[in-house]
């Protein structure tokens, strides 16, 4: 299997929960002794406006 390095996007297969979409690798490569767990950030174009969307600068009262 290749190995996947931080900063790099993958098309990933998210199963039932989503579809096939680029992630950005956010963990390094697992050493032989650990788990063998990979973090990712699933890229969406879809905008929405939940909780978990961030905040802009503009929108923060008393920022110019």
């Amino acid at each position: 299997m290749p190995r996947a390095n931080p900063g790099e996007v993958w098309i990933v297969d998210l199963g039932l929960v989503a579809k096939v979409r680029p992630c950005l690798v956010l963990s390094d490569y697992p050493k032989d002794d650990e788990l063998a767990l990979v973090i990712i950030v699933p890229h969406t174009t879809a905008v929405r406006n939940n909780r978990s969307r961030g905040v802009d600068r503009q929108d923060v009262p008393g920022n110019y």
